[in-house]
């Protein structure tokens, strides 16, 4: 019986971590902090109409064509999946080039890697209700997609070729935060973005 108990409790342990951990690089989550060392980190109390920062940030940016580690990201190209009731009241972006339309994220500059961590972009936000929510890193939805299907990052010493982000939750219908979520975190069950959040989620503030 030990034998199998032992292979039941590492398959066990070996599906949680799957659930998890998808890619070894190039993954990109919503934190509560810039340079992320737990899961923790991936969810927040927020009290109804109190703002909160957070920050979206690439881990391990890795340029797969030439097998090297990527030291300055040169832009970003994703969309913020939000629900109704939760807001970006602010943003932090370096003075370079792009635009942000909400939920849209299509930005160009210098984003240094510092400790295997690069911050995309710093987000100021509130819900307007107190609510469990829960938000979503998707392909771009309303700007044509650099690679289709995927949110992408470009190598600034690489001619900013373009590479793939994967969501750390795994998949882009997981979500990779949570607001007052009743339970553990991350990263929940699969559930779809709701489509009409796309165009209730607005930016308070430019």
């Amino acid at each position: 019986m030990k034998p199998l108990l032992t292979l039941i409790t590492i398959l066990t342990l070996a599906g949680g971590a799957a659930a998890q951990i998808n890619h070894p690089y190039n993954e990109v989550g919503i934190y509560t902090v810039e340079q992320p060392v737990g899961v923790a980190e991936t969810e927040i109390d927020a009290p109804a109409n109190v703002m909160f920062d957070c920050y979206v940030v690439l881990t391990n940016p890795y340029n797969e064509a030439l097998g090297r580690p990527i030291t300055t990201v040169g832009g970003m190209a994703f969309s913020l999946g939000m629900p109704a009731g939760v807001y970006v009241v602010d943003t932090d972006l370096p003075p370079q080039t792009g635009w942000l339309l909400l939920p849209d994220v299509l930005w160009g500059g210098e984003f240094p890697v510092v400790a295997s961590y690069c911050s995309l972009i710093g987000l100021t936000i509130m819900s307007t209700t107190g609510a469990a929510d829960l938000l979503y890193l998707l392909p771009l939805q309303n700007t044509p997609q650099y690679i289709s299907g995927q949110m992408s990052f470009a190598d600034l010493d690489d001619d900013f070729s373009q590479h793939v982000m994967h969501p750390v939750s795994g998949s882009h219908d997981v979500p990779v935060f949570a607001l007052n979520w009743p339970g553990e975190f991350p990263f929940g069950e699969t559930v779809p973005a709701r489509d009409a959040a796309f165009g209730e989620m607005k930016a308070l503030y430019r």
